[in-house]
């Protein structure tokens, strides 16, 4: 008899160990890759539709559509993503995640950017791009791209 209640307690704690492992899991951790996904996104964004955002006006109309509508959704999915993150203070104290406040000002940047893609000013978009790098902090995109550093508060 003991031997099968042995069995079975370590069957149900085996079980309960999964269980809130996978709730952990879902809770926790799914959504800081979520958000850690939006980041790499945004950051391919960044080099793959430069030529469009940085030459406002120059491609062809769909292009500069379809441009826009990447950026909007980009900054769209990152609040998502960032209002997901449970004790987002923790992962942020630790320097998993950028600031809550830097995510933020890139979303507005991205929806700035994606308005400016037909008809804005190629200096300007140059600069949302470049905050955008920096607030996410990307230096090595941002070195071989030749953008320099720039500090923000």
């Amino acid at each position: 008899m003991t031997i099968l209640l042995s069995l079975f307690s370590t069957i149900i704690t085996g079980v309960l160990v999964f269980v809130l492992g996978q709730i952990f899991l879902k809770i926790f951790i799914d959504p800081v890759q979520e958000l850690m996904r939006c980041l790499g996104q945004i950051r391919y964004c960044m080099v793959f539709r430069a030529d469009i955002f940085c030459n406002p006006g120059v491609a062809d109309t769909a292009k500069m559509d379809q441009t826009a509508e990447e950026l909007r959704l980009n900054a769209s999915k990152l609040l998502a993503a960032l209002y997901l993150v449970q004790g987002f203070s923790v992962w942020r104290f630790f320097g998993f995640v950028p600031s809550k406040k830097n995510l933020e000002t890139v979303s507005s940047e991205l929806i700035g950017l994606s308005n400016s893609v037909h008809n804005g000013k190629c200096d300007e978009n140059e600069n949302r791009r470049d905050k955008i790098l920096n607030l996410i902090s990307l230096p090595q995109v941002s070195e071989s791209l030749c953008i320099p550093k720039k500090k923000t508060t």
